[in-house]
């Protein structure tokens, strides 16, 4: 959990998750907070502030080329930046995709080869016609004519097929029912499918379609033992799981990834034998090693002689008056003793 980790720490993993985002997937210019803008490649804080003021003062970009209008959006700012911050709706199609605006002419007699409008990009079929068409053509002879590497031709053709580049498209969709949209919708024995959310050390939290998450326990991932849940499921695993119990009132789920009828019983431990429960055959070894009567033992504790006892050493008259104090409660003994006359004990008693 996040409150056993320092705070330093979270928010360096935070800092390195998001950044990884931005770097795979891009922002869009028009619409990212400073906050996500600070995190693309070649912009810090400050620049990330002018280019939110910008789009305020002017409104959204329409190219990338109005960024050099920004303050400190300087060469190398621009060119370091540009790649990753995109541009939906603008005057330019390729703004949409990852492609820098160095190489926009080579793209552009590319898309000419193929006789497709840029404009077009924008729909999937035409993007998906691009690999069909790319594929029947000679990589080296295509990169010699648009005058670039065939490296540069492969990210040229991978960026104009998939504009947006969501990483979200490869994976495969969770299949929600469209019976269950509520809690009072579930039915304990229900088959659901969905996604792990997050796996913890007592099991995993399951995404099944409604607001609230199910837990799959430890001892519900599966049949045999499972010592680590990381073991049997990972976050963004798509899982079948039944419904075993509901709580209403704390809205909790309680799901199990054991299908209905293939459970094992549990393993018997083994027994621990107690004092009682000791096999007679150790018991007899124990009589044996008794000794018999009148036999010697050479382990018997011999006894403790006694201690000598410490002389008593008198209260002086300054005591007695309680000008001086007393060095130990025999001296205080000694004290009530002498104050109420009692007759001192023998130290033989």
């Amino acid at each position: 959990y996040q409150h056993d980790a320092k705070p330093r720490h979270l928010r360096e993993t935070l800092d390195g998750v998001v950044r990884s985002c931005v770097s795979f997937v891009g922002v869009d210019a028009n619409t990212a907070s400073p906050a996500l803008l600070r995190y693309v490649s070649g912009l810090n804080q400050l620049t990330a502030r002018r280019l939110f003021e910008f789009r305020q003062a002017y409104g959204p970009l329409k190219n990338r080329q109005q960024l050099r209008d920004i303050s400190g959006f300087g060469d190398a700012t621009f060119t370091q930046a540009v790649g990753f911050l995109k541009i939906a709706d603008g005057d330019e199609p390729l703004d949409t995709t990852w492609i820098h605006p160095e190489s926009y002419a080579a793209a552009n007699r590319f898309l000419k080869r193929l006789q497709i409008d840029p404009a077009q990009l924008r729909d999937k079929t035409v993007s998906e016609s691009i690999v069909t068409m790319a594929a029947k053509m000679d990589p080296k002879a295509l990169a010699d004519e648009l005058e670039i590497g065939e490296l540069a031709l492969a990210d040229m053709i991978g960026a104009l097929t998939r504009p947006g580049r969501d990483p979200r498209e490869d994976l495969p969709p969770p299949i929600f029912r469209h019976d269950v949209l509520k809690l009072d919708d579930l039915e304990a024995g229900m088959v659901l499918f969905g996604t792990v959310l997050n796996v913890v050390d007592f099991g995993a939290f399951v995404d099944v379609g409604l607001p609230d998450s199910g837990l799959v326990h430890i001892s519900q991932l599966t049949t045999g033992y499972v010592r680590d849940p990381h073991d049997v499921v990972a976050v963004g695993d798509h899982v079948r799981v039944w419904v075993t119990a509901i709580d209403k009132e704390r809205r909790r789920i309680a799901l199990t990834m054991i299908e209905p009828g293939t459970e094992h019983p549990p393993e018997p431990r083994p027994k621990r034998h107690g004092r009682r429960d000791r096999p007679q055959k150790d018991h007899q070894q124990r009589e044996r090693r008794k000794p018999q009567d009148g036999a010697h033992r050479p382990h018997q504790l011999k006894p403790r002689p006694p201690r000598a006892k410490k002389p008593i050493i008198p209260i002086t008259e300054a005591m007695a008056e309680g000008k001086e104090p007393m060095r130990t409660f025999g001296d205080l003994i000694q004290f009530f003793e002498k104050k109420h006359g009692e007759p001192k004990k023998d130290e033989s008693s």
